[in-house]
């Protein structure tokens, strides 16, 4: 018994270096379960400079958004400093911010903060259509709902009425 708890506190602090020199802090643990939370401002990421740190920051001019057919690299993506509004402590606080358009929308191509309200109208729309042809939503039956062409997202939006 001893030796696993051993095995588990040696784990622990392996999670917690990585993570920590990933720009995360450990916001709350209990047993076995510990949530991290990232940093809410940027300033940590100068300390990625350092050449013996792991992992370093990625460097290598790979759009750091891109998802398919990308492999995945030891390395922590920098904010682009163009951006003033993506570090933690400058988004609306949860719901408020799942109306609001991010800074970055206008990297979607057409992307606007006009665009981005009226697919959140759009899809408010049609979630109230499924509710209608498929009562279940919101119930303890659907527990798993995805869309994977949604631009802005949505159709998440629209979703947080109905609990999943």
């Amino acid at each position: 018994m001893e030796h696993n708890n051993l095995r588990a506190k040696i784990r622990l602090r392996k999670v917690q270096e990585l993570l920590t020199s990933m720009c995360f802090k450990l916001y709350k643990k209990k047993e076995d379960i510990a949530v991290w939370q990232k940093l809410s401002d940027n300033s940590y990421y100068k300390e990625l400079d350092t050449p013996d740190i792991y992992p370093a920051k990625c460097d290598d001019g790979t759009e750091p958004d891109s998802a398919w057919y990308i492999p995945l690299r030891p390395c922590v993506v920098v904010p682009n400093p163009k951006y003033k509004k993506v570090a933690l402590k400058s988004i609306l606080k949860w719901p408020q911010r799942l109306l609001s358009a991010s800074e970055r929308v206008s990297d979607v191509r057409g992307g606007s903060d006009g665009a981005f309200k009226h697919d959140n109208s759009k899809w408010k729309t049609r979630v109230k259509h499924y509710k209608k042809l498929v009562p279940a939503i919101g119930t303890d039956n659907m527990r798993n709902v995805m869309d994977m062409n949604t631009i802005y997202g949505g159709f998440a939006v629209a979703l947080i009425d109905y609990p999943l």
